[in-house]
């Protein structure tokens, strides 16, 4: 249930003031017909409540309008910042912090304030980042280095649709390391071969295991070496195509078709 707290941060352009009416059950008729008297009162619904749509914006919180999943949180920053103003702007000296657990999902709702708000807080954050750990795909392949079959885990940290297939960033994990790496895959990788996207990055990352690539690099690259922190699957192709056809193979089950159009992948 909403808080005057929680609707006046929803909407600070449209609540000015409130009036109470202590019900001793919970009575959804009374409710109803508190309200309607309200309504005839004011000789009409006043402005904020008479569409179902300005209705709803009461009772949820408060979409920031990103139009990508990457521009969630920014977005929600910049209206948190907005509907701060807002409430500035009328007078109020309470401070309005953003639920940060909503931020990264694009909304904003500000937390109660109460003398436990910075334990709220950190609860909050942590639970959020608790979720959002627990919601990452982790998988498990091999990759042959030195002549043998060695284990190596990838958690994949965020998953956008491109128009010709994902962007991937994910966290690599071999020999007592972990890198961050950002993959580009076209659908010529999975689709026609009916795998996961990722499991054909995986044989890409193989094959840089396998191939014993530096794992992270810095500054400007020269033209001999490789991208391994940002890449998309063609260009590992393009480098080397026999050895990942096979590493292909090994990952995925699958025989990788003619790279003539690798080019285009």
């Amino acid at each position: 249930m909403a808080s005057l707290r929680t609707v006046l941060g929803r909407r600070p352009d449209k609540a000015y003031y409130f009036k109470a009416a202590q019900l001793p059950t919970l009575d959804q008729e009374e409710m109803l017909a508190i309200r309607q008297s309200w309504f005839d009162e004011c000789g009409a619904p006043p402005p904020g409540n008479k569409l179902a749509l300005e209705r709803k914006a009461w009772q949820s919180a408060v979409d920031a309008g990103a139009i990508s999943a990457r521009a969630k949180y920014d977005a929600a920053v910049k209206k948190s910042k907005e509907l701060q103003a807002a409430l500035a702007a009328r007078g109020c000296v309470e401070e309005f912090e953003p639920d940060p657990a909503l931020m990264a999902e694009g909304q904003v709702d500000f937390l109660q304030h109460t003398s436990d708000q910075q334990q709220q807080q950190a609860s909050a954050a942590s639970a959020a980042a608790a979720a959002s750990a627990s919601t990452r795909p982790v998988r498990t392949a091999t990759a042959v280095v030195d002549g043998q079959a060695k284990q190596f885990t990838v958690e994949y940290t965020s998953k956008f649709p491109t128009k010709g297939g994902y962007m991937v960033d994910l966290k690599l994990s071999f020999d007592h390391m972990d890198t961050q790496h950002r993959v580009i895959i076209g659908k010529a990788y999975y689709e026609r071969y009916e795998v996961l996207p990722e499991a054909a990055i995986e044989a890409a990352l193989a094959l840089m295991l396998q191939l014993k690539l530096p794992r992270h690099s810095e500054g400007m690259l020269t033209p001999a070496e490789f991208p391994v922190n940002y890449f998309t699957v063609s260009e590992i192709e393009q480098w080397w195509p026999e050895e990942f056809a096979a590493s292909f193979l090994h990952t995925t089950g699958k025989n990788l078709q003619s790279g003539q159009d690798y080019f285009w992948r």
